[in-house]
């Protein structure tokens, strides 16, 4: 399986200068599309990370402030949006889902700081520094998307692009079948991989992809050695509703259905990511992604690999049916992944009487949950490595 080289920085994994470089805080600013912002208390900086004050950044993008004084916790709210952030704590929530933080939220002169950072990962906008002026530059994002039905595969790779939201109309898309030459898109790149041509989406901020509501919508490759659909430095991209997956048989595929590169705020829904691909999801240097209601099954290798991400939740979905060589789920370098009111049943090595091939593989990973969720029938290893993971109301039954 290749691996694509990831970039070394992201808007939205906003790292400040060390302090040396920042060479002290009191001169920081805050500018929100392009205007100056005055905070009554500075802007600072503790372990290498600069903080702001989170009342007057989020009152200027539009959201309502209140306090919880019962659990010490700012809470900010606009639309069904809702932030969560108690002080002294590293975890913040957004919505149902948990945000890492680097330094927790602390209290200066009766006003509450939080990491720059934050404001990224929990509102969407972008955040820069301007080093030369020691500026923190916040733009809010167009949330607005445009609506286009597509019919056919050249009109789906024609119609990806930034906020827009993409309807699928038919039960099939093969990308390997185009009824015409593809037309020159910037968000699309075509890489060459050894029986054919992979689709790598990149750039792209607020994308829908989303397939019909009953049946759902089939995304479907021929080469066996790609994968059907990866991503690249993109962020808020919602896929609901899609079948995906290689038309050759189980077992002939080097190429896994889902890869994410440097990307953020992921959402799969009510979605199927089958096999013979390799693995259903590969995530690398991820940040928020959300598996809901949906189906990861008949994969040849693995059912996932996750590595150095964060913020990683699967809700009430199925894994069932793959097989896996070594382990089935492997996560290395990564945090805060999620398993809830999960159904992980009908699993098995790939090799014939391997006793030795694990459900879970965890690496230098930590809040590893598996809550409410079922693990059975599996002809695997399953227990191997659980004294890693935070099993809570979780049934094992009939499983090797």
């Amino acid at each position: 399986m290749k691996r694509i080289a990831l970039a070394l920085t992201s808007l939205l994994v906003f790292a400040i200068p060390s302090l040396s470089v920042l060479a002290g805080s009191e001169g920081i600013q805050v500018k929100i599309n392009n205007e100056y912002i005055h905070c009554d208390v500075k802007p600072t900086t503790i372990n290498n990370r600069v903080l702001v004050p989170v009342r007057v950044i989020f009152e200027n993008l539009g959201l309502q402030v209140g306090w919880d004084e019962t659990t010490k916790t700012v809470i900010g709210q606009k639309d069904n949006l809702i932030i969560r952030l108690p002080i002294g704590n590293t975890t913040a929530t957004k919505n149902d889902s948990e945000i890492q933080l680097d330094v927790p939220a602390v209290i200066i002169d009766e006003r509450i700081l939080v990491p720059v950072r934050f404001i990224a990962e929990s509102i969407g906008e972008n955040v820069e520094w301007d080093e030369q002026n020691k500026v923190i530059l916040i733009s809010t994002q167009n949330r607005e998307y445009e609506v286009i039905e597509v019919n056919n595969p050249n009109e789906f790779i024609n119609a990806i692009g930034p906020n827009r939201k993409i309807v699928l109309n038919k039960e099939e898309y093969n990308l390997s079948r185009p009824e015409e030459n593809y037309k020159p898109n910037k968000y699309v790149r075509w890489d060459n991989e050894f029986d054919g041509k992979e689709l790598v989406i990149q750039n792209v901020n607020n994308l829908t992809i989303e397939g019909l509501d009953k049946t759902l919508s089939s995304i479907l490759v021929e080469p066996r050695s790609v994968n059907v659909l990866t991503f690249e430095d993109c962020k808020e991209i919602n896929i609901v509703n899609i079948n995906t997956g290689h038309t050759p048989e189980k077992g002939e595929c080097s190429g896994g259905v889902f890869q994410f590169n440097d990307c953020s705020n992921i959402d799969i829904t009510k979605s199927r990511l089958f096999g013979c691909g390799t693995q259903g999801l590969m995530l690398f240097n991820v940040n928020n992604l959300s598996f809901n209601e949906s189906i990861i099954t008949e994969c040849s290798e693995a059912i996932m690999s996750i590595y150095d991400s964060q913020n990683i939740k699967f809700r009430n979905s199925k894994f069932k049916d793959n097989e896996g060589y070594f382990s089935l789920i492997n996560i290395t370098s990564s945090s805060s992944v999620v398993f809830e009111n999960c159904s992980i049943y009908n699993n098995t090595s790939a090799v014939p009487g391997n006793s030795k091939t694990q459900l879970f593989y965890i690496n230098k990973s930590k809040d590893i949950y598996l809550r409410n969720s079922q693990i059975t029938n599996n002809n695997i290893f399953v227990k191997n490595g659980y004294t890693l993971i935070n099993v809570e109301a979780t049934l094992f039954k009939n499983n090797q």
